[in-house]
């Protein structure tokens, strides 16, 4: 008891005395503790750096900005350009002309075609003139337009039906006058009406036929003239709409042009057809005047 009562008053002392002495106690049983005597003078802070000798600097250091590689997971396909209906040699037709439209002036041409058949019009105008683009059925209902901007205009239509008569229809925007050039392919579900003057580039393919439909007024006088290819053979036949054969010629061999001639009894719609039966295959002009 005595011993406890000593070791307080030892660590009374200094505050007794009136001077700043820390007192670290050990242990109430262990030798007295030893005294660390701190300078009055010295002015205290609060700065938990100050007890440092040397100053530390942090520096924060950024992680290095990982490198990142895209791939994507997709590859996208790349946009097809547009092209005609079939490149040659491709059984089928291709019409290729230059025309002008007056004020009003609406052009129609005409075609049939199976559930098959299709075509693909490209109509350029020129010197800034618009085109519109339409198909019609023979009631004149209107089947499809095509008006984008100025420029090209490209329009492609396929026979809804097993068998019908259509027209192709190019006319000026807000019916205004101009220039263009048509070129027209079809293959050979198609059969396009020819008239005086037309001209038109075609193949035939192996044991295939084409058909072209010319109307014709009593008294008329078809003379149709054909210029194969070096390899081609090809016959020429004329029908009536009741199939009746009522021309054929073949009078030339292969490469050699072919012309047949006949003045029509009746007014209405003929059928010219081109065939090869050698199994060969080629382009061909056709040209048709009507007199």
């Amino acid at each position: 008891m005595k011993r406890r009562m000593l070791l307080l008053l030892l660590a009374l002392l200094p505050w007794l005395l009136g001077c700043d002495t820390v007192v670290d106690l050990l242990t109430f049983d262990g030798p007295a503790a030893v005294a660390t005597a701190v300078d009055p003078n010295e002015a205290e802070t609060d700065d938990p750096t100050a007890m440092l000798t040397t100053p530390v600097t942090q520096t924060a250091e950024l992680p290095p900005v990982p490198t990142i590689t895209a791939t994507p997971t997709l590859t996208p396909t790349p946009v097809p350009t547009p092209s005609p209906a079939f490149d040659l040699p491709e059984p089928g037709h291709r019409m290729v002309l230059t025309d002008s439209l007056a004020t009003g002036e609406r052009h129609h041409y005409n075609f049939v075609a199976t559930d098959l058949g299709t075509i693909t019009a490209v109509v350029t105008p020129f010197d800034g003139f618009d085109v519109v683009l339409e198909i019609r059925d023979e009631a004149d209902e209107l089947l499809l337009l095509v008006d984008e901007f100025f420029g090209e205009e490209r329009l492609t239509f396929t026979g809804p039906e097993p068998l019908g008569r259509y027209a192709l229809v190019v006319r000026g925007f807000e019916d205004e006058a101009g220039d263009y050039r048509l070129t027209l392919d079809g293959n050979t579900g198609i059969t396009p009406f020819l008239l005086d003057g037309d001209e038109i580039l075609s193949v035939l393919g192996l044991a295939s036929r084409l058909e072209y439909a010319i109307p014709l007024n009593v008294g008329q006088t078809l003379t149709a003239v054909i210029q194969p290819d070096p390899n081609l053979d090809i016959k020429l036949q004329l029908y009536d709409l009741d199939e009746n054969l009522l021309r054929e010629v073949r009078d030339g061999g292969p490469g050699q042009p072919e012309t047949l001639s006949y003045s029509s009894l009746a007014t209405g719609v003929y059928f010219l057809v081109a065939r090869t039966e050698l199994g060969n295959v080629g382009q061909f002009t056709l040209r048709v005047g009507i007199e």
